[in-house]
């Protein structure tokens, strides 16, 4: 009887032992694949923040490049104002455009008069 009584606790035992590898492997293998879903899930992510920054920084290399050529063609100081108001009211995220020459002619888009000491080229 001590016999059968050590198998059944031998074999309960054995059960445990059996029922805590299995959980605890079946949770290492859930961790690793949650582990690899978060990595998978920041990757795409970081991808989508970074290709938004590059379209972002495309369209203003684009604005600066039109805005050059726009500033080459046209000498008005009234319509360049305007253009690049047109500029301010269509990009919401832009907070000022102004214009210095060399000679320290400044044209602010949002209409602000610099004080006459101000030197934009320092």
């Amino acid at each position: 009887m001590k016999v059968m009584i050590r198998r059944i606790y031998s074999l309960g035992f054995l059960f445990a032992l059996l029922a805590g590898l299995n959980t605890f492997l079946g949770h290492q293998y859930h961790e690793t694949q949650l582990r690899a879903e978060i990595k998978r899930n920041m990757t795409f992510k970081l991808d989508y923040i970074i290709e938004g920054i590059t379209s972002d920084l495309d369209q203003v290399e684009n604005l600066i490049q039109t805005a050059d050529t726009i500033i080459r063609m046209e000498e008005d100081e009234t319509k360049l104002r305007w253009f690049f108001q047109e500029i301010l009211n269509q990009n919401s995220s832009y907070l000022s455009i102004y214009l210095s020459t060399p000679e320290n002619k400044t044209i602010y888009a949002n209409g602000w008069v610099p004080p006459p000491d101000l030197d934009a080229r320092t």
